[in-house]
């Protein structure tokens, strides 16, 4: 076994307090010299050492410097905790003495991890990032994870938290009071939801009260209480306010699990209206009638846009045949009403097949039917239910219709029929197309997307592969795969962490990358890479490249280079998309509007080709 693993080491007592440090060590007080290590419970990464000298107890902070090494104040910098505690065993180098007996874990006590995240769990999720993104092995990936703990830790954090039995998702504020007043609302019981902007709420029973904090991000991405104490993520959230009230008006206790209760039908642009409890001093034996309940009504398909129906009139007035039937989504389909045809395409996620719906009192349609292994997913029935559900809502000419989902084994979606399938495929095809055409379609994928943020939808997962063609005269696209490719996994584009599923990460933005966060703006910079795509006919983006030499190339503010043949006009385009910082990226509307000078340039044949060197752009985007 490797000396450099801590959970190895019985002397490291994982993530207890100062004050259960010091109960540790009552016992051996007298005794100087003997010590432990423990996680610093107020900064990620860091470490503490807790020392006894002359029967008193001492407690050094160590921290980490900017090249990932640690040490205690301004003291000799080491690359591991256990190479720092190895060294104080010969030298007293600062410390009131030399480290001398350790204050050992007791027999089957396990190193102190999260909340519900123990710490085995967690490091071999961070094991398993550093495996699948740099690449490294053996004692390497150790190495590593010291260094770069932090960062590594907030990328796991920011997904693990879905996992956990007191997170709900995205449900309103209404339906967070409905299920914790369906217990018998014990003081500290809790759950967090989500809620619109990344950010999220905490829902805390108090004297048979349900009280909501807000969990706001700062410029740093970290989430807090109003004045509260800052944290990276929400493991570190729920485990913090377990150990300590802190400003709510109790600890949290029993997490109300997501279990038991069915797949919401709240979507995700309903209205919450939520504020900060009164603070602990002016509730105390206060009592308030419960909050009127408001029913969670099924979603209504919102009309078209006056825009919407001008731009699909714009493309030659392409209806396909859902839109001329204006066939009614009946979200729950029955297996009888389905025929399964020949396979189309398949991956880990299960297969898509071609199939045949009988509507009830019409006549039969041909469909996409995906066969989704939702067995072989933890969680994924109820992740496939939810992006269902926020698909009910979706109507527009480039945005893939959704029929219904029938509740199988395997459980089966059934979808709009798309017949010439996937973008990049497709373009690999018909390397003759005219490059009017091909920004032709981008500008439909452009203004579907448009549409998508109108509604606030964060696609996560806009790629040519999810951009599917409909039809070829006129040419006609729509955009695919609304998180379902996220959530279980497609084929060897994606990232894979161990505990975290699949990313297409050569598609994501670099707040994405480093922070788990989402939004319009990242959408965007993936708008970049499937215009690139388009551009190249199908080409894969960074050929050749492993994630950590890709996360290298970003960070100098390198960037894909220009496609060959591609207009100068459309290359800027995409660089625009690939801003490091994301408020000096375009919003969808702007790209809708830059796409369209664009045809009109490339249409009227006066335009320039862009700098193709066969090389990576070497701008400075950052």
């Amino acid at each position: 076994m490797s000396s450099r693993r801590l959970e190895h080491h019985e002397w490291f007592h994982g993530r207890v307090t100062r004050e259960e440090a010091e109960e540790l060590l009552e016992p051996m007080r007298t005794i100087n010299g003997c010590w432990l290590l423990r996680d610093s419970t107020t900064k990620t990464g860091d470490y503490a050492l807790s020392l006894c000298y002359k029967g008193q107890k001492y407690h050094y902070q160590i921290s980490r410097h900017s090249d990932g090494r640690l040490s205690i104040e301004d003291g000799q910098r080491f690359e591991s905790p256990v190479d720092l505690i190895g060294h104080h065993k010969l030298h007293q180098d600062g410390l009131l003495c030399k480290l001398m007996s350790p204050c050992r874990r007791r027999t089957g006590v396990e190193v102190r991890g999260y909340k519900d995240v123990s710490y085995a769990d967690m490091q071999e999720a961070l094991r398993g990032v550093v495996r699948t993104v740099w690449g490294l092995k053996g004692e390497q990936v150790d190495v590593a994870l010291w260094k770069n703990r932090p960062m590594l830790e907030r990328l796991a954090g920011g997904v693990l938290h879905v996992r956990q039995p007191w997170f709900h998702g995205k449900i309103t504020r209404e339906e967070a009071e409905r299920r914790l007043r369906s217990t018998s609302m014990p003081n500290g019981l809790f759950l967090v939801r989500e809620r619109e902007g990344d950010s999220f709420a905490l829902g805390l029973c108090f004297q048979r009260i349900v009280y909501h904090y807000l969990l706001d991000r700062n410029a740093d991405s970290q989430l807090s209480i109003q004045d509260g104490r800052k944290f990276d993520n929400l493991i570190q959230v729920v485990d913090h306010y377990s150990r300590k009230p802190d400003g709510l008006l109790c600890c949290l206790m029993d997490p109300c699990p997501v279990t038991g209760f069915g797949p919401s039908l709240i979507t995700s642009n309903s209205p919450v209206e939520d504020v900060e409890p009164p603070q602990p001093e002016s509730v105390r034996n206060q009592r308030q009638p419960p909050r009127s309940f408001v029913p969670v009504l099924p979603p209504i398909r919102p009309s078209r846009s006056p825009a919407d129906m001008r731009h699909l009139e714009e493309q030659g007035g392409f209806k396909s045949i859902y839109e001329e039937l204006r066939i009614p989504q009946q979200f729950k389909l029955r297996k009888e009403q389905l025929a399964l045809g020949k396979e189309l395409g398949g991956g880990q996620f299960g297969s898509v097949l071609l199939g045949t719906y009988s509507m009830p009192g019409e006549r039969d349609i041909k469909v996409a039917i995906k066969q989704l292994k939702a067995n072989d997913v933890p969680n994924a029935r109820a992740e496939i239910l939810k992006e269902a559900d926020a698909m009910t809502r979706l109507d527009h000419p480039h945005i893939v219709r959704l029929i219904g989902v029938c509740h199988s084994t395997p459980i089966m979606m059934v979808l709009e029929l798309c017949p010439f399938g996937p973008l990049n495929k497709y373009l690999k095809t018909h390397k003759n197309m005219a490059i009017l055409k091909v920004l032709t379609l981008m500008q439909q994928v452009a203004n579907g997307m448009v549409y998508l943020d109108r509604m606030r939808f964060v696609h996560r997962d806009l790629a040519a592969r999810n951009v599917l063609i409909v039809s070829e005269e006129p040419i006609f696209a729509k955009i695919s795969d609304f998180g379902l490719s996220r959530a279980l996994g497609v084929d060897s584009n994606y990232y894979k962490a161990d505990t975290a599923g699949k990313w297409p990460l050569k598609w994501y933005a670099p707040e994405c990358i480093y922070y788990s966060k989402f939004g319009n703006k990242s959408d965007v910079w993936s708008y970049g890479v499937t215009l690139w795509e388009a551009i190249s006919f199908g080409e894969k983006p960074y050929r050749g490249m492993k994630a950590p030499d890709i996360l290298k190339m970003l960070e100098k503010g390198e960037r894909l280079h220009c496609p060959k043949a591609c207009p100068k006009c459309v290359y800027d385009v995409m660089l625009c998309c690939w801003e490091f910082t994301k408020e000096n990226r375009p919003d969808f509307v702007m790209l809708e509007n830059m796409m369209k000078d664009c045809v009109s340039e490339v249409g009227s044949g006066n335009f320039e080709l862009g700098p193709f060197e066969g090389a990576y752009y070497v701008g400075r985007l950052k």
